[in-house]
């Protein structure tokens, strides 16, 4: 017996109309799901474990949870602002965030249940972020575009390490076990080593002239969206030399249809029973 947490889900639009569509790790088509149009596709999305999807409204004020049959099960407002969101190793859900009056910036560590805050870390200054994400051993890894930074935090100790990067563009990250994913927004994709050493190595996509957005799955391959050469949105795999897995195109969506994508990013749990299962009969006190 075997779960698959697994599936990978990207938002697009046709004309006004928002969707999620599903797919399995191998990219087979799954399912559609109707959005509310408050739902900004430019925004984050998260995955967790058990196929639940998180996105963040428009207003920056909200997240709203879905199962894994697209059904709207949680819509968690807050008076501070919202800007990304992931998924940990420790199974709570991760926003980055501003108070309500844009003094301070920060971590937050919330419930998957509620989606109730449970605690904070503070980040340095009032810096606007593009792009979260968290790597297997719970470290968080952000682009800081008020300084043009990659950032490296940990939860407890805070900024690790720092480093400037090439681009200033719109970006969204995935990890691996010792890389880090971006793009140029919509020129090429890009990755450096994790701990933030080192030069970043450019790569041009196959079937994907104008990447857009990453994330990464099963710890170990990297997601892309984008546009192809006649402006359709592909959904890509890749490995960690950004070679390509498998590609699909994002059946009706518009010409440049932009949107987010997740995955649980880290190994897809399997238990496998190699003997019959018996009730287990406690004695009665």
């Amino acid at each position: 017996m075997a779960s698959n947490s697994n599936n990978v889900y990207v938002v697009y639009n046709l004309s006004t109309s928002y969707y999620i569509n599903s797919y399995d790790s191998d990219g087979v088509y799954l399912s559609n799901w109707s959005i509310e149009t408050t739902e900004n596709i430019g925004n984050a999305l998260a995955v967790d474990i058990s196929n639940n999807v998180y996105t963040i409204t428009s207003d920056q004020h909200s997240i709203k949870k879905r199962n894994s049959s697209g059904t709207l099960t949680l819509t968690k407002t807050e008076t501070n602002y919202i800007y990304n969101i992931s998924v940990g190793p420790d199974g709570y859900i991760y926003t980055q965030e501003y108070d309500a009056d844009f003094n301070t910036g920060y971590l937050s560590k919330r419930n998957v249940s509620d989606l109730v805050s449970v605690g904070t870390r503070n980040l340095s200054g009032i810096n606007s972020y593009y792009g979260m994400t968290i790597d297997s051993d719970g470290d968080f890894y952000l682009m800081n575009d008020t300084t043009n930074k990659y950032e490296r935090w940990d939860w407890t100790t805070g900024l690790v390490s720092s480093v400037t990067a090439n681009h200033t563009t719109f970006n969204s990250l995935g990890v691996s076990a010792s890389l880090i994913a971006d793009v140029h927004w919509l020129n090429h994709a890009l990755t450096r080593a994790k701990d933030l050493s080192g030069a970043e190595t450019n790569v041009e996509l196959t079937d994907m002239t104008s990447p857009g957005a990453c994330g990464n799955v099963y710890g170990e391959y990297f997601l892309y969206t984008g546009y192809d050469v006649d402006s359709m949105l592909v959904l890509g795999k890749y490995d960690t030399s950004l070679t390509k897995v498998w590609t699909v195109v994002v059946p009706n969506s518009v010409n440049y249809s932009y949107g987010s994508i997740g995955s649980y990013p880290f190994s897809e749990i399997k238990l496998t029973y190699d003997f019959p299962l018996y009730p287990v009969i406690f004695p009665l006190r």
